[in-house]
């Protein structure tokens, strides 16, 4: 009975160790900066499930505007993004981003419309497969249209 009890006793350790492993392993802290002009100061509101893409907003000249940060491009204007991808915001500003998508692509806020009235805004962020095809499209069709 005894060599039971140190038996479990080994594997509860050996459990607790692993467990406090793979915890100390993932976990980490960084700081997002925030978006240039105004006073330094951001806020973060959703992060995707991975958390590669996090979302909320950071006091730039425009005032509070809603960002977008990943790894690799860092934190950037969501207006700006979402233009970037086709996106006509003409009169909008997006004041904060507050929820995010598991994968990263659908995003919720709130801003001012082009009436001046604040109004909750959802937007989606096409996958860079789908910006590529998009743009190997357009290329095709001009090509096609000079040869004509």
């Amino acid at each position: 009975m005894r060599s039971r009890a140190i038996l479990v006793w080994a594997v509860v350790v050996l459990v607790c160790i692993c467990i406090k492993t793979s915890f100390a392993t993932t976990a980490s802290f960084q700081g997002l900066g925030d978006l240039s002009g105004g006073s330094f100061s951001s806020s973060a509101w959703g992060v995707s499930a991975d958390g590669s893409t996090v979302v909320g907003y950071s006091g730039s000249a425009l005032g509070n505007e809603a960002f977008i940060w990943d790894t690799i491009n860092g934190m950037r204007s969501l207006k700006d993004v979402l233009e970037s991808g086709g996106l006509n915001l003409t009169g909008w500003t997006l004041s904060e981003a507050r929820g995010i998508s598991d994968n990263g692509l659908t995003i919720a806020g709130s801003g001012t419309n082009p009436s001046g009235q604040n109004e909750a805004w959802i937007a989606t962020i096409p996958e860079p497969a789908t910006l590529l095809l998009l743009g190997l499209g357009a290329v095709m069709v001009r090509k096609r249209q000079k040869s004509f």
